[in-house]
């Protein structure tokens, strides 16, 4: 347990120190290359590029947002495959992380066939590892499943928590991502840290079908069920973190409200959802009663100060602070979430969390 705390620790010291390099080296950032990124302006972001000297271009694509996101980062969040083809051929790295450690391959695979195989193409690494040690593959669903093992990612592997891609699926309850994963003679009874297999992992969340496939190709059922309290906290985390919806309402229509604040790696699902700035996903958790005010183990950042860094829409802030998140809370450097937004240039947020700090918060807030 002592080893494991110093792994977490170190990993969290790592990824401040990521934060504080990028925070540093604003000479790169420009906000309209960013957004268009986001928004999907491929043909614009063409033009600019045929506009500009090579020297230029480098520039444009090495531009990172609050939360180390290149514009290759924010187009494979949103899908873009159109786009993710023109930063590519402008020389973006398909192998830059954000500061969670996340590269474009990790956020493509729970996306559409297309877009991994084109970052698999311009040789982005199958087996890059985030800041809690999850490669693409254990991120994967579906057929993406089956790309990134053609591309020799590897089966094998273990996230900190000793987890493996078929443990991560079966939590999830991904059929299609099961059956490409156990063509590869990969042991169905493997465990992780705790000793938690993947079939307890798909009874635990009640993916009966997932628990059938990996019975009937060989999977030892227990007799006794084993203990689902850390399984359902590890999904609904795994959910949260990737902003995965559809994941997360189904583990929270399961049940297993009482251990919904429960934290994983120091960090509880609704400050998870709220760092990837996902509305829905942190909507589904306050409507199931997560705590607003729940901050992480180690550098005491709430919910409202994750979503300000994750420069989450505004709507985001409002559902928390509707939810009565505290914005008057610190972190471990003293600072609110408030401080963060002026730190960071966001007026719009610092003028809701400076509302919301005064009880007066309303609907022409968000306008």
């Amino acid at each position: 347990n002592c080893n494991w705390g110093h792994i977490v620790l170190r990993d969290t010291m790592q990824h401040e120190t990521r934060r504080v390099d990028i925070e540093m080296d604003t000479r790169f950032i420009t906000q309209s290359f960013l957004e268009a990124a986001e928004l999907g302006d491929a043909a614009s972001l063409r033009s600019r590029f045929e506009q500009s000297k090579e020297h230029e271009r480098r520039q444009f694509v090495k531009q990172v947002d609050q939360q180390g996101r290149s514009g290759l980062i924010l187009a494979a969040r949103a899908g873009d495959t159109d786009l993710v083809r023109v930063l590519l051929e402008a020389d973006a790295n398909p192998n830059d992380a954000d500061l969670s450690g996340c590269t474009p391959l990790h956020y493509a695979a729970t996306r559409s066939e297309a877009l991994p195989r084109l970052l698999l193409e311009f040789l982005a690494l199958p087996d890059a590892r985030d800041d809690w040690g999850d490669t693409p593959l254990m991120w994967a669903s579906g057929a993406v499943v089956g790309i990134l093992l053609a591309a020799r990612a590897d089966p094998h592997a273990r996230n900190s928590q000793g987890r493996t891609a078929l443990i991560l699926a079966s939590a999830r309850g991904d059929v299609k991502a099961l059956s490409a994963l156990a063509a590869t003679n990969i042991d169905l009874d493997t465990t992780d840290s705790l000793g938690s297999s993947a079939h307890g992992a798909a009874v635990a969340a009640e993916h009966h079908e997932a628990a059938e496939f990996l019975a009937r190709h060989g999977a030892t059922v227990p007799e006794v069920p084993e203990e689902q309290h850390v399984r359902f906290e590890v999904a609904l985390c795994q959910a949260a973190r990737q902003g995965d919806v559809d994941s997360l309402g189904s583990l929270l229509l399961v049940g297993g409200r009482d251990t919904l604040d429960t934290r994983v790696a120091g960090e509880a699902a609704l400050l998870l959802a709220a760092g990837c700035g996902c509305f829905r996903a942190v909507e589904l958790l306050l409507q199931a009663k997560a705590d607003p005010n729940l901050a992480d183990e180690f550098l005491c950042e709430t919910p409202l100060m994750r979503a300000v860094l994750a420069n989450a829409p505004c709507e985001v802030l409002w559902l928390l602070l509707e939810a009565r998140a505290d914005p008057s809370r610190v972190d471990l450097s003293g600072r609110t979430a408030g401080d963060i937004a002026v730190a960071w240039n966001q007026d719009a947020c610092a003028e809701i969390l400076r509302l919301g700090a005064q009880g007066e918060l309303n609907a022409v807030g968000l306008e």
